[in-house]
């Protein structure tokens, strides 16, 4: 018996940190400050946020049982693996019945529960994907690395298997299962991506069977915003004031596709030309790992306010990403009027462009990438890219913009629905 009035908009995820969580939050802290109770955000784990419903960790007593069981006894971890998936998705869709909300906003959910997740949905809810990363998009990677298999079936050997999380079902029977899902439903599912390059894989994936909305990924600019000299700034940070700072960040600088071996090479480069006449500074969960030698590890910044003093006593922002969906340390960087230097791929090219917002590098080209910091430092401090950087952050992902944009999805997906 549901019990509660129904809520508009439900959004679900997984986890709390990473961009795809920090995408989410503010979504919903846009979208709740405009329709109130009437939009709620429901996680599998790990936010303890007001106003949030967290789904808990903590299955039926049989299910405990058999995963018990599977874990110690058979030790098998694909089994084990959608057993704590299946726990999650448990809790989430009796979170789920009882809002019974009129449409639910997927982002991303691969961490903590899986694609069955949408088999508890109730049949008259309007559905928006948000594509963060490609896994809704492929039969079990994140990012396909230049793959094309995703378009068509994940057929024959997957070049990325096992190197995103501990994968359930092999990837073209995935892809299958949650291809007739898609096209079962097409009439109520809506996608959105923060990148044109992601919305391009989603109707390259789709085929027109699916609509794809490009939404950017949001910033609040009255948070990531110009505070003044860059001197005084580092100076109150405990940087040397006179020292260009390069500064990066990632939740996690060690994962391969952040690309830190080219960033290491390219420092190299930059001592044999300035010595030590700049400052690296590094921010994230694994920032004090090792994964830039002599760099000031700044461990995870959680407070955005702290993390924006950050972006602006930087010189220049860097994360020579492989791939992203979107990039939204470079979207805060430019908030704050700080240029950036990434690669040449996917979104990165679309935030970071050449002679507007920084600075651009040949993929994969530790050389380019040196060229690159080269051109912002000798632009220093007071770089003219910088008066830009910061009207094209508010200009396009604004919270406010972005919040709008949303709306009129969620507007047009109800709108069809009644």
């Amino acid at each position: 018996m549901r019990t509660d009035a129904q809520v508009s908009v439900l959004l679900i995820s997984d986890v709390d940190e990473g961009g795809a969580a920090i995408a989410c939050q503010r979504v919903y802290l846009e979208l709740n400050r405009r329709m109130g109770d009437r939009c709620k955000w429901a996680v599998a784990s790990g936010i303890r946020h007001a106003g949030v419903v967290n789904g808990g960790k903590w299955p039926s007593f049989p299910a405990l049982v058999t995963y018990e069981v599977r874990r110690r006894v058979f030790k098998n971890e694909r089994a084990v693996a959608r057993a704590e998936h299946s726990f999650n998705a448990v809790n989430i869709g009796k979170i789920v019945h009882r809002l019974n909300p009129k449409l639910i906003y997927l982002y991303n959910i691969h961490q903590r529960m899986a694609f069955d997740l949408v088999n508890v949905f109730p049949k008259d809810s309007a559905i928006v994907i948000s594509l963060q990363d490609m896994w809704y998009l492929t039969g079990y990677c994140c990012y396909s690395m230049g793959c094309e298999k995703y378009r068509t079936g994940c057929k024959g050997i997957c070049p990325q298997w096992k190197k995103w999380e501990i994968p359930t079902r092999a990837a073209d029977e995935e892809w299958r299962r949650r291809q007739a899902y898609y096209l079962e439903n097409a009439h109520r599912i809506y996608v959105t991506a923060p990148s044109k390059w992601m919305a391009k894989c989603a109707e390259d994936r789709f085929k027109g069977a699916i609509r794809v909305e490009h939404i950017p990924n949001a910033v609040d600019t009255s948070v990531f915003r110009p505070l003044g000299a860059k001197r005084e700034i580092r100076q109150l940070l405990g940087f040397e004031p006179d020292r260009p700072l390069v500064l990066c960040g990632a939740v996690r600088m060690d994962d391969e596709r952040k690309g830190a071996r080219y960033l290491r090479e390219a420092l190299a480069r930059l001592k044999q030309r300035f010595g030590a006449a700049f400052t690296v500074a590094v921010f994230g969960a694994s920032a004090d790992g090792g994964a830039i030698p002599d760099a000031v590890g700044l461990g995870a910044i959680r407070e955005e306010r702290l993390l924006n003093l950050y972006y602006n006593a930087a010189t220049v922002f860097v994360l020579p990403s492989l791939a992203e969906s979107f990039g939204l340390v470079f979207a805060e960087a430019m908030a704050a009027g700080t240029p950036c230097v990434a690669f040449d791929t996917t979104a990165c090219s679309e935030l970071v462009r050449k002679g507007e917002t920084g600075y651009l590098a040949e993929l994969s080209d530790a050389d380019s990438l040196a060229a690159a910091l080269v051109r912002a430092l000798e632009a220093g401090d007071n770089n003219p890219l910088s008066h830009s950087c910061r009207e094209h952050a508010v200009a396009e992902y604004d919270v406010r913009v972005v919040g709008e944009q949303h709306l009129r999805v969620i507007e047009h997906a109800l709108g069809e629905r009644n």
